[in-house]
């Protein structure tokens, strides 16, 4: 009935101020706790409010009490967020000023200023009603005008909305702290933007390793006409946060290698888009002329290859876990150093993992977790001349998962080994947190849940890769020491399916004996996910993509374990 009500509003709300009011479209934004937040993903609110906020504004107060009040009695059918576009207020600023804030009210944090400018937002205190089909703005004017509450009752009974208000969208008689300072704006549009200085730069750097001839994304950055064709989708990836991949709380801890844009560099990619992504005629085009290798085996060609045969993967259907065991014919333990995983077809193979196992053993239940590869997992090379064993008493079980691509296709996957000529100094383990007794109920937003390992020795942790399913929402990573302190060391607020990365740290955190690793996320098995593969149903874990997992794995080395030592 919500959508009902909503389309009539829009029949009934008048032409001239609909043409005067922005559709920003679809857009993401982390809060002032590390939560994610998409729009389109509150398509069962009639409406969503947002309300800019400014700690330096003295209207904040009020305006939190405002949106608390509207809150209070209107939760049910439309979303309430406040947008803070200062960048100058950091996250630990926001919670102060916003002491009183209900909890469930979010405080979108617009470090980059993107969805104000969309808005055309100039001051504290502005109200904004969206669609979430589309973030068309429906009403706009002042939070503590009564039209607001007059806009959302026209909402809710499908009646024509009041006149947007002209005065907050001028910045005539605005007070200075809580005007919304657009510098960057200004400065790109007063100095310009250059394709080849500014724009391809970034590119390079956070796009180019993917989006190249034959390269992993389906679509190379071969030059500024690529890019320029492709800007409009660079920049829903950009406002919906799904580019680059991988992206975590970075406020969370300490990574390396993590490929994300900054506030700045999302600010000069957006405002060339919207200049209309020119190219000047005496520029060069740095693109044109990049080359990027994509060899098969990145660290080289490996010491020892393990092959599986061919595999034909059907047009249509889902497909159980495949397994094959590949001998080890090595005739002697091996040390390994680097590891790579080639998969055959990656259109078709979701992941795949090996498992160490018993010669002759045909069970995959009898065996021990060597690695896995998901997509966006680069090559292992374990650090600090460390390594894992392969025994000659073990062959190595493949176990793939595969998905059809709508054709009969082909792979045949490869494991490419790198050896040490002698035992390492220390031993590498890469080891699984899990959860495997929820059940998460049908049609819940956010079920929540956790697993939790305590380490007896002293540890040295290197890296950390969440892995759930399509209804995976997001996954942090916390120690909790001996003494009673806690430290989060992860923080993926939007979890991706199609993107499971491993987390690298910084430098490797010592942790002391005693100390538990909790990990803990939730789960979207809504309606509005759009990869749920069916919300109705009540989803426990299990291997197929329409089950679940809730796995946090990491990687590490005990202090003074040594292959000497291994295993007593």
């Amino acid at each position: 009935m919500s959508r009902l009500r909503l389309f009539l509003t829009a029949l009934l709300f008048p032409l001239i101020a609909t043409a005067q009011l922005p559709r920003v479209g679809d857009f993401a934004l982390i809060d002032h706790r590390g939560a994610f937040h998409q729009m389109s993903r509150l398509s069962n609110k009639q409406a969503i409010v947002l309300i800019t906020q400014s700690n330096a504004c003295a209207r904040t107060p009020a305006i939190v009490q405002r949106i608390n009040a509207l809150h209070e009695n209107k939760a049910e059918d439309f979303a309430f967020a406040l947008l803070n576009s200062t960048p100058q207020d950091d996250r630990a600023a926001v919670i102060q000023a916003t002491q009183s804030l209900r909890p469930e009210i979010p405080v979108l944090m617009d470090t980059a200023q993107s969805i104000a400018e969309s808005l055309g937002a100039n001051q504290a205190g502005e109200a904004f009603v969206l669609n979430p089909e589309n973030s068309q703005v429906l009403w706009r004017g002042a939070a503590a005008s009564a039209d607001l509450e007059r806009a959302l009752a026209a909402i809710e009974s499908g009646q024509s909305l009041p006149a947007s208000s002209t005065v907050a969208g001028t910045r005539t008689g605005i007070e200075s702290d809580c005007a919304i300072v657009y510098s960057a704006k200004d400065r790109h549009e007063l100095e310009g933007i250059s394709y080849a200085a500014d724009v391809v730069p970034i590119l390079e750097r956070r796009c180019v390793s993917c989006h190249n001839e034959g390269g992993i994304a389906p679509w190379a950055m071969s030059g500024h006409q690529m890019v320029q064709g492709w800007s409009p989708m660079i920049r829903e990836t950009i406002l919906t946060r799904r580019m680059p991949p991988g992206q975590v709380d970075m406020e969370v801890g300490q990574l390396k290698g993590v490929n994300e844009l900054t506030a700045a560099e999302q600010q000069i990619l957006l405002h060339w888009i919207a200049m209309g992504s020119p190219k000047d005629a005496s520029e060069a085009d740095p693109l044109s002329t990049l080359s990027v290798a994509n060899p098969q085996w990145p660290l080289g060609e490996p010491d020892h290859i393990l092959t599986i045969e061919p595999q034909t993967i059907p047009a249509t259907g889902l497909l159980d876990y495949f397994y094959a065991t590949v001998a080890n014919e090595l005739g002697e333990d091996k040390w390994i150093r680097q590891i790579d995983f080639n998969p055959g077809n990656r259109a078709v193979v979701h992941h795949a993992a090996a498992y160490l196992i018993d010669k002759g053993s045909t069970d995959p239940r009898g065996r021990s977790y060597l690695l896995g590869w998901t997509p966006g997992r680069t090559p292992v090379e374990f650090p600090d001349n460390s390594g894992q064993l392969l025994p000659a008493s073990k062959d190595v079980l493949l176990e793939l998962h595969y998905t059809t691509v709508g054709y009969e296709t082909t792979d045949q996957t490869q494991i490419g080994l790198y050896f040490w000529d002698e035992p390492p100094e220390n031993v590498m383990r890469d080891e699984p947190i899990v959860n495997a007794m929820f059940r998460i109920p049908p049609y819940e937003a956010n079920y929540q849940t956790q697993a939790s390992r305590v380490f007896d020795d002293d540890i040295l942790l290197y890296a950390l890769t969440p892995h759930m399913h399509y209804r995976g929402k997001d996954m942090r990573y916390t120690a909790i020491y001996p003494d009673g302190t806690s430290e989060m060391l992860l923080s993926v607020p939007n979890y991706q399916f199609a993107w499971q990365y491993v987390y690298d740290l910084a430098e490797p955190k010592a942790l002391p004996a005693g100390t538990r690793i909790v990990v803990s996320g939730s789960f979207d098995n809504s309606a509005q996910n759009p990869f749920n593969p069916d919300p109705s149903a009540e989803v426990r874990f299990g291997e197929q993509t329409y089950d679940e997992m809730f796995i946090g794995m990491t990687m590490y080395r005990v202090v003074g374990e040594s292959p000497g030592n291994f295993g007593n």
